[in-house]
């Protein structure tokens, strides 16, 4: 049976505070990656003006410095531990960061009727439209074909694709262009790939793409009632779920305003650290954690993991998936459980056997693992570990943290 939610979708898989703070801390990395660019600064403040290395030779992790093993590369086959742990990572200063103070913000009627009406999705109906053009926020059922200076181009194509218009699913140009057109509509529109496209002989590039509208589609949401409300939700009323939802959303916005400051403090921390190299194991096994988990998902549509890609990614080749999305992302995540491991050495912060095996215990009921091995299989040691040193570590810095 569908449900209200009353929660934020982004909320409503109960995770653990470590892997909370995991999540924060790889988003800082990121960001930061977005925000440097491809030229690491050292902790000087100056540049390393060698920006046109081999890919593969440096990893940018932010505006911390990577440097490299005596070899050329910052990939080695050792296996990281606490004796060694030094010779993977130098961090900075991380006692006594000043960082600016995220406000909280206050909760409007509008921000409550937004949520509702979130909320409500759950129970909407999808209606087609024969009678009037798209609209922005239906969902256009379209077949299109791209091509570039005449030719169409692989993975340009595809037929009775389902696009919600306002997704951002698209590139830029693409979904506006498709309002005001009707049903059997055909036509082209022209679109720019933007330059940081994953595939190079497009990125940059002006395309057409022609288009086909086979289907329209208009989200419909019930009307809020007493009933809806009783039948739907623990509550008998509509103002008893709005003062739930009121009071989830100053939670959330409390919630928000930490992790913003942990964010802002980890930043800052990031900023003054240097990876001298990355673990190929760890690294790996991130990689082949993420592939099965998309595995997984395509099982469940019941399509092959490349075609699962190839839509979610709005036509990326599996091996361009791993290479340009999986394991940068993957290499991140190891910088920062080297960070973590690091300070964790530093302030002789560790993980009982106890609170790991409890820890284990409870990750293993949470989601769903029929036992300890498949659990291990899956998830591994190290990365559990780090998942309960991040919530010691965290809550260490921030608690020296000084706010502006």
């Amino acid at each position: 049976m569908n449900e209200l939610s009353s929660t934020n979708p982004s909320t409503k898989i109960s995770i653990s505070k470590g892997l909370r703070v995991l999540a924060i801390l790889a988003l800082c990395l990121a960001m930061l990656v977005m925000l440097a660019g491809c030229i690491p600064a050292d902790k000087n403040g100056e540049t390393d003006q060698n920006g046109d290395q081999p890919p593969g030779t440096s990893v940018d992790t932010g505006n911390s410095t990577t440097e490299p093993t005596g070899d050329g590369s910052i990939f080695t086959d050792e296996v990281v531990t606490e004796q060694n742990i030094f010779e993977f990572v130098t961090v900075g200063r991380y006692l006594g960061i000043e960082y600016d103070q995220h406000q909280i913000l206050p909760v409007t009627d509008d921000d409550v009727n937004t949520r509702i009406r979130q909320d409500m999705q759950n129970l909407a109906e999808l209606i087609e439209i024969t009678d009037r053009p798209v609209e922005w926020g239906d969902t256009a059922i379209i077949d299109f074909e791209g091509f570039l200076d005449g030719v169409a181009f692989p993975g340009g194509y595809a037929e009775n694709h389902s696009l919600g218009i306002g997704s951002g699913a698209f590139i830029p140009g693409f979904e506006e262009q498709i309002v005001g057109k009707s049903l059997g509509d055909e036509f082209d529109i022209e679109v720019m790939f933007p330059e940081t496209y994953h595939q190079p002989d497009l990125a940059g590039q002006p395309v057409v793409f022609r288009i086909k509208i086979n289907g329209i589609f208009a989200e419909v949401l019930p009307e809020l009632t007493d009933e809806l409300v009783s039948e739907y939700t623990p509550f008998s009323t509509v103002d008893e779920y709005m003062v739930l939802v009121r009071a989830q959303l100053e939670v959330e916005r409390i919630q928000e305003a930490d992790n913003w400051n942990i964010y802002n403090v980890w930043s800052e921390i990031i900023r003054d650290t240097t990876i001298h190299k990355f673990p190929n194991a760890e690294i790996e096994f991130r990689i082949a954690r993420a592939m099965m988990e998309y595995e997984f998902y395509a099982m469940m549509y019941g399509v092959p993991v490349d075609y699962f890609v190839f839509e979610i990614t709005n036509g990326m080749s599996l091996e361009d998936f791993v290479e340009f999305e999986v394991r940068p992302y993957s290499i991140e995540e190891v910088a920062q459980d080297l960070m973590i491991r690091a300070i964790a050495s530093l302030e002789g912060i560790a993980v009982t056997e106890a609170e790991f095996n409890e820890a284990l215990q409870g990750f293993i009921i949470e989601y769903g693992f029929e036992n300890e091995e498949q659990f291990m299989e899956f998830y591994g040691e190290i990365p559990l570990r780090v998942v309960l040193l991040a919530d010691k570590v965290i809550d260490m810095i921030m608690q020296s943290a000084i706010p502006r």
